[in-house]
Parts: C-alpha cells; structure tokens; sequence
C-alpha cells in the first residue's frame, strides 16, 4: 500500500529566542518580586536554592525577566490625572456617616434599674 501523501507532516516546534522563554521559577521570581521589592526574598520565595542574593541579582539582569517585570509595572501606573481624579471622587463622596456607626452600651444597676453607660463607635471599613 502506497503511503498518504495528501498529509502535512507534523511541524517542528520553534525554539525560542534565546533569553525570551522563563523557567517556572522565574516567574514566580517576577511574581515575588513585585509584591515585596526584595531580590534575594524574591529568590527564596521562587524555591532557589544557594545564595538568594547571587540569584537574585542575575535574574534582575536577565533581559526576559527585566521586560517582564517593567511590563507589569506599566500595566499597574496610574498616570497623575488619574490619580487626582480618584482622590478628587474620594475626598467629594467622603461622608464619615458612611463608615461610622454609633451603638447604646447599657447597664442595670444595683436597683435593677437600666441605665445608659456610655456609646461604642464602631468602623465599618
């Protein structure tokens, strides 16, 4: 029987760049890293082993890892007119009524009597 001809042979998979595909570890480090500022936390937080400082500095000089970590940073700015628009919205709908609420505290006296004894506030944030 004469092979099928009529299929496309399966397509080698591209290797990437060199520097562009991160290990898992990597981007945990990118992760790690954004929440607490710190390389060498970051580092050990990712599950490098050895010296976290070492690590950590290599990897924020790793150009993959570097566009990564400035690309989540422009996704998170706020530009300064949209900055003072929200504060501008807070500080124009801030009524202290909204967070704060005022609770009779009583007590019964030797009497038996019921008395009021002071005002809990309590914040609802």
């Amino acid at each position: 029987m004469a092979a099928d001809t009529t299929s496309n042979p399966p397509r080698p998979r591209r290797k990437p760049t060199k520097g562009t595909k991160k290990t898992d570890k990597q981007r945990l480090f990118v992760e790690h890293y954004l929440r607490t500022w710190n390389a060498s936390e970051a580092a050990r937080q990712a599950g490098y082993k050895g010296s976290f400082r070492q690590i950590g500095s290599e990897n924020l000089s790793k150009p993959a890892i570097r566009a990564q970590i400035e690309e989540r940073l422009a996704q998170a700015v706020m530009g300064a007119n949209e900055a003072l628009a929200r504060l501008t919205e807070q500080a124009r709908g801030f009524d202290p009524a909204d967070y704060i609420a005022l609770r009779d505290v009583y007590a019964t006296g030797k009497d038996g009597e019921v008395y009021l004894s002071g005002v809990v506030a309590e914040l609802d944030l």
